[in-house]
């Protein structure tokens, strides 16, 4: 027995507008995701932050040999901040602010192909230990650079196929 429903056909006529509007897949086989394997290579710096960030961003995107055709150049900044102060006048909360500047050049040129900036804010508690705040601390700038290259991930795979050759 056929049934028609109201939900049905107002879906069905919801989802047709955005056919042809111009958007795309950006993840699966001959997408823009896939298309940056293998020809990004990452600025390797030292620190925890710009480690997680880099292995973050390898993961996602691949790692790149030494003749790719394009490198990643960034800039961390991570600002913290008190968010709760107890009435003891104790900080008991941080938020940690994290910017990141990047810009993709061709290796053979040297021409700037793309730079973007992303931002990304997380927070740990604080304890009267030293130990658990220090570790509290540390998974946030892990979960800081995570997130700041995952935002760099979307972004670069929306905007590859303008730039990527």
């Amino acid at each position: 027995m056929l049934s028609f429903s109201r939900r049905h056909i107002l879906a069905t006529i919801a989802v047709l507008p955005i056919g042809g509007c111009g958007f795309e897949p950006v993840y699966g086989t001959g997408k823009a995701a896939s298309a940056l394997a293998g020809k990004l290579q990452i600025e390797e710096k030292n620190g925890r932050k710009e480690f997680e960030f880099r292995d973050r961003l390898q993961q996602r995107i691949g790692r790149a040999g030494g003749a790719s055709p394009y490198y990643l150049a960034y800039q961390i900044t991570v600002e913290e901040k008190e968010l709760v102060i107890s009435s003891s006048v104790e900080i008991i909360r941080y938020n940690l602010i994290g910017d990141l500047t990047y810009s993709i050049r061709e290796r053979g040129t040297g021409n700037f192909v793309f730079r973007d900036k992303v931002s990304s804010t997380t927070s740990y508690s604080a304890t009267s230990e030293t130990f658990p705040t220090r570790v509290a601390e540390r998974a946030a700038n892990v979960r800081l650079a995570h997130s700041l290259a995952d935002q760099v991930f979307t972004r670069l795979s929306i905007t590859a196929k303008d730039w990527l050759k």
